[in-house]
């Protein structure tokens, strides 16, 4: 399927591109000097928009401070607190035929 564009969109871009050809040719200097400008612009926001920064460059880190060591409190204490939960198995009955079912049993506990 071909886009079609509108008549009414085709005749306000070539009044923009007859407008266009019209300031270059009387002031190519202003003209050329907006186009720059724009461009710079376009380049500055794209760049802001990928990198959060403006301009590329060398990054910097920032100084870093040194806090002390929580990990090995941390790890020492978890261990000592940790519950333990009997786990419960429960025999399921899909696949199992009926005659051949084993006697109810009461659900087994693992530790």
């Amino acid at each position: 399927m071909s886009m079609r564009v509108h008549p009414i969109i085709q005749l306000v871009l070539l009044f923009a591109v007859i407008g266009f050809i019209d300031r270059l040719v009387t002031q190519p200097i202003e003209t050329l000097l907006i186009i720059i400008m724009t461009a710079l612009v376009i380049y500055l926001v794209n760049n802001y928009m990928k990198t959060g920064r403006f301009l590329p460059g060398k990054i910097t880190p920032a100084a870093k401070r040194q806090r002390p060591s929580v990990r090995g409190s941390i790890k020492k204490g978890a261990a000592g607190s940790r519950k333990h939960f009997p786990f419960q198995v429960i025999d399921g009955k899909k696949g199992k035929e009926n005659g051949k079912l084993e006697k109810e049993q009461e659900p087994k506990t693992y530790q």
